[in-house]
Formats: structure tokens, C-alpha cells, sequence
């Protein structure tokens, strides 16, 4: 039986509008983790600050936990929302003041939520 741990990254009344996203293979990501897509493959992975491939720039919040350690994985995505930033996981180089202004060009908000 799985258990439910209530979480608070879903913030505020924006809508939420979530897609099906491919993680790409070799990571395992909790939800709330800021992912960028590659250019090249068209698949996710934590977006980095400092990596060349287009997943620098962040673009989706994942919704849930996912294992993609051996291999890809379809999964869930918000595409807009408002998040908090506290429960967001974000790759090296990241931080909550250095991306607000890029996703909120996406609908994507971050507020402090305690």
C-alpha cells in the first residue's frame, strides 16, 4: 500500500496546467524538481545552470517522484502553476531569484510558502 504524504509545492489559485513529459534516462527526481528540456533529444532532465543543451533553461515542474535510473520515463509535468519555492529542487547554479523571472515568461510563479 503506498502512503500519502501531503505535500505544499502546489501554491495560490493559478491554473494548473500539467503535460506528459519523457525524463530522460539515469536520473531519479523527486516531484518538485525544475527540469529543462534538451534541445537535442527532446527529453528532460534537472535543468542546470551552466550546461549547453537548452536544459539550462528551465521550463517544467515535475509532479511527481520518478526513477528513470534505468531508462526513460513518461511522466507528468506542470507546465503553469504557482509553486513554492521551498519544496522545488533545483540543479547547480539554480536558485529561486536567478529563475522566477524566466518562468514566469512560462505562467510559472514561485512564492515563499512556509
Amino acid at each position: 500500500m503506498q502512503q500519502y504524504n501531503p505535500s505544499n509545492l502546489v501554491t495560490g489559485e493559478f491554473p494548473v496546467i500539467t503535460q506528459t513529459i519523457k525524463v530522460a534516462a539515469g536520473q531519479v527526481l523527486p516531484r518538485g524538481a525544475v527540469l529543462g528540456q534538451n534541445s537535442t533529444s527532446n527529453l528532460y532532465v534537472l535543468s542546470q545552470a551552466g550546461v549547453k543543451d537548452g536544459s539550462e533553461k528551465p521550463s517544467v515542474v515535475l509532479a511527481e517522484d520518478v526513477d528513470a535510473s534505468q531508462g526513460e520515463v513518461k511522466t507528468v509535468g506542470y507546465l503553469s502553476g504557482q509553486f513554492n519555492t521551498n519544496a522545488l529542487t533545483l540543479g547547480a547554479g539554480h536558485t529561486p531569484e536567478k529563475i522566477m523571472y524566466q518562468l514566469r515568461q512560462l505562467n510559472i510563479y514561485l512564492t515563499n510558502v512556509i
